[in-house]
Formats: structure tokens, sequence, C-alpha cells
């Protein structure tokens, strides 16, 4: 695709982006994208306000907002409410000479509908939503609020409206797709599938001393069968499967590593420390080059979803298991496709998250079965086919080229 710097792509998100320190996704996402277009990202953190300029056509300004917004699901949810004053300010004061050719935004929030529409209007922009979730139906699964309540009405008339504003739909896998095709009148045309992607970079392996170095750092044992969860620890994950597993892990000569925060962090380190648990290692949130190397030394990936999702989610963790090159075991509700594409790729297992039973027949035959870690090199292989951000950045390009 040639390059298109006469074009402009406002990013809007709540996320913190830092180019130089959180290589994410959205990172990658947003980096591709500058090499073909100028990118302008209005991050809406606790951080200060400031714009940092990264090169010629790429820049983050960051929009200081209150640090409750890092709350639970609902109560960020009604704080995100507040922002739309607070961005329209911003894009008014500081934008008002830039010429604007899209928007691009992501859920969560499904708030931002006034500025995205007002950016629409008033830049004749086209727009662009990355579909990461589906809220309030996520929130209904999980027992937050019901359906027939207010609430649910109110962020599901928002969560129509802001479909309504999107040109365009990215969706990260099929079964997301035909789900919101078949919950919402939408224009099955302007719904693609715009999967989670990065940032493909060559893995040197580590040695077998270095791996005992860093198993040796957490307290891991060396000669057990080690798998590792790593991600957000909230009701979404399913936390009362995770106990069961880690209860009855302690049956297996297995290590089970967990890396994370959230909600519910709190609750797994006190189950581990009441049932006396030593085949299960908690560590708290890890910065992503510290966690890749935990994740090097490590036999297997773990994917944990509730069972009870209507709704059909795709963990992004699972792209960091295949980047390096570590097969999956997923235990997840029935709608999410993310264990289809474990299994049809050949590079894992799936299993409800109902039973420890299902999981660890799985775990058994995951170590009879991967040979030379032949698993793991199949999930590698599939990463560089299917999510590559080469490919992610060039449907939301073409949407702009003339």
């Amino acid at each position: 695709m040639r390059p298109m710097f006469d074009k402009t792509i406002l990013v809007l998100t709540i996320l913190k982006i830092d180019f130089n320190l959180n290589k994410s996704l959205y990172s990658d996402l947003y980096f591709e994208l500058s090499k073909n277009a100028n990118v302008i990202v209005l991050s809406l953190t606790d951080n200060d306000n400031q714009v940092t300029k990264y090169s010629e056509s790429l820049e983050v300004h960051n929009i200081k907002v209150s640090s409750s917004f890092q709350k639970s699901k609902i109560k960020k949810a009604i704080n995100l409410l507040r922002l739309n004053t607070k961005l329209l300010r911003y894009v008014k004061s500081n934008l008002k000479d830039t010429t604007i050719d899209l928007v691009l935004y992501s859920t969560p929030p499904i708030t931002l509908n006034k500025s995205i529409k007002y950016i629409k209007n008033h830049y004749h922009a086209k727009t662009y939503l990355l579909l990461k979730d589906i809220f309030p139906q996520n929130a209904v699964d999980l027992g937050m609020f019901s359906k027939k309540g207010l609430i649910h009405k109110y962020f599901r008339i928002k969560e129509k409206n802001v479909y309504n504003l999107s040109d365009n739909i990215g969706c990260m896998s099929q079964a997301n797709l035909k789900y919101i095709l078949n919950n919402n009148n939408i224009d099955k045309h302007k719904i693609e599938i715009n999967p989670n992607s990065i940032e493909i970079n060559q893995i040197i392996e580590i040695s077998s001393h270095q791996k005992q170095e860093v198993l040796d750092t957490y307290g891991i044992a060396k000669d057990k069968f080690k798998m590792i969860y790593g991600g957000n620890l909230g009701e979404p994950q399913g936390i009362e499967f995770i106990l069961k597993v880690i209860l009855e892990n302690e049956n297996h000569n297995n290590i089970i590593t967990i890396v994370g925060s959230g909600t519910q962090s709190n609750r797994i380190k006190k189950f581990i420390v009441d049932n006396n648990l030593v085949n299960t290692v908690f560590i708290d949130k890890l910065a992503k080059d510290k966690f890749d190397l935990l994740l090097s030394a490590c036999d297997i990936g773990l994917i944990f979803l509730d069972a009870r999702f209507t709704i059909p989610n795709f963990p992004s963790r699972l792209l960091s298991y295949l980047e390096y090159s570590k097969p999956v075991i997923a235990a997840t509700d029935l709608n999410t496709d993310v264990g289809e594409t474990i299994k049809n790729g050949g590079f894992g297992y799936w299993c409800e998250s109902k039973n420890t039973d299902d999981f660890f027949k799985l775990v058994e035959k995951m170590k009879i079965e991967n040979i030379n870690n032949q698993f793991g090199k199949t999930g590698r292989i599939f990463l560089e086919k299917y999510y590559n951000v080469d490919n992610s950045a060039e449907l939301i390009l073409e949407k702009i080229e003339v």
C-alpha cells in the first residue's frame, strides 16, 4: 500500500499508550498505521496532560482524567459517560485546524458517542470501530445487572448508537461477527473480521541456564510441567473454575504460574495461602519483557473464560503464547470460537470451564502428544499467517485510500 501522509487518523482510547515502554496489540497497530498515514492518539487516562511526538507521523496526546476510572467495569462505564465533554473540549481547542480523515476507536468504552458523532460530522471523517468487548451483555452474563433493568436498557442504547455511528466495524473472529449481526440491525457490508494482531518479531530461544535462572527467580520447580496464565484476573476469567483447577493441581506433577492483576487477584492469593498450595505460584502483574522471559521458561499457556458467557470473547493473550511458540489449553464457555481456533490450528486443546477432570485430561494429553514442541511451532506459524498487524492496518487504511 502506498504511503498516504496527506491523510490523518485520529485514535480515541482510554488506554495508556507509550511506544517506548508499553508494547501491546494497540501500540503495534497504531505504529503500523503511522508508517502510511499521520496518526494522532488521544489517550484519556490518569497521566498528566502532555503531547509526545514519536515520529513525524505519530504523536500521543495524554488527556488527564481522574484515576477513579481504573475501577470495575460498571463504575468505569458510568464514569466514562462524563468524558465526552472533556474530549470534545480538547478536540475543539487543539485540533480545530487539523484535517481528520478517519477516527479509530475500540470497545470498551461504548460511551464516547457524542465525541465520535461530532468528529464524524465536523471533519467529514470516516469512522472505524475495533470491537473488542460486547457490553452490556457481557455484564448481564456475569450477573452484574439484569437484562430487564434500566442499567442494561441505558447502555444497550449506547451500544446500538456506537454501532450505527461506525462506518466500519472490525470484529475479532467469525463468532464475534456472527453474534453482532444476529443481535443487531446492522448492514452486513460494513462488518469485517479484523482480529487481534501484533508486530511479528523473531524470538530467540533462551538457553537452559537462562531458563533455570528465571525459574529460580520466581521459585518455580524445574522438574515439573510448567503451565502459565497471564492477564486480567476478574469475573470474566471464571475465578471459581480457576480456584478448582489450582486446588486439584496439588494432585498432579505440574506447576501453575498465575501472573496478573484485577478485581479477583486478592481472592486467588488468599485461596493459595489458606489451602497451602505448593503447586501454584502467584506473581503480581509483570512488565511485558519480564513476563515474556518467564513465558519462555514455561511449557504451555493457559486461557480461562467464565462458562456463563453467551457472547463470544476472544482473549488477546493467545497471541503472546503463539509468539513464544507455546501450546495452549483453553477452558472457556461454549460461545467463543477461541477453542475452535486452537484445535483447528493444531496448537492446543479446549474444554468447557466446568469440569476439572476434563481440563487435566487435556494436560496429560499435551504431555504425551506435544513431541519436540510441535504444537508450539505450529502455533507460531499460525500467528504469522493470521495475526500479523500488517494485515489489520491494511484493512483500516484501505478505508481512506482514494
